[in-house]
């Protein structure tokens, strides 16, 4: 039998190639991430004047119980917008309420739109008592502590499309003066 013959050329190139691929992997990831982080905070772009933080739209439960441990959450308000995104009184109040909670100045406060689409989150409507859609509920340190319904959009199905913006803001504010 004959031994393979060892020849330095073919080591040279293998070293070669290789070293090649190595390079140009490198040079790929550096230039192309596989995967771009995407902000938590809507809308990213656009400056706020406050501390508010508005986070992205929350479809299940187990999005929220993660929100709730962090430790915004858990030392600040939370405001929970109650909503069936795409019909116009729930766009009105998540509006409403980005626009709101993104000018406030308070520490540590946020808000979030829990879609109720789908019965996904049916268990924390049955959790915070939320019988009217759309309705805003507040979290003091992950606590329920008060809730807001527009008493002329009482629910989905009225002729009334807008929220009162004001009386939002002052039950915002009235929510965050209170300890």
């Amino acid at each position: 039998m004959s031994e393979p013959v060892n020849k330095p050329t073919n080591r040279l190139l293998g070293i070669g190639i290789f070293a090649a691929a190595a390079i140009g992997l490198f040079l790929y990831a550096k230039n192309k991430p596989l995967k771009n982080s995407l902000p938590i905070i809507y809308p990213p772009d656009t400056p706020a004047k406050g501390n508010g933080r508005v986070f992205q739209t929350i479809h299940t439960p187990e999005e929220f119980d993660l929100l709730l441990s962090s430790p915004a959450s858990s030392h600040g308000t939370l405001f929970a917008t109650f909503v069936r995104l795409g019909e116009t009184p729930s766009n009105s109040m998540a509006t409403n309420m980005w626009e709101i909670i993104r000018n406030v100045e308070t520490q540590n406060t946020g808000t979030v739109c829990i879609e109720l689409t789908g019965g996904r989150n049916d268990e924390l409507m049955r959790r915070y008592i939320v019988n009217k859609i759309p309705s805003v509920v507040a979290l003091k340190k992950t606590l329920p502590y008060d809730i807001y319904v527009d008493e002329k959009v009482q629910n989905s199905n009225t002729d009334i499309n807008d929220v009162d913006k004001e009386k939002l803001r002052e039950w915002v504010e009235s929510v965050l003066s209170k300890r």
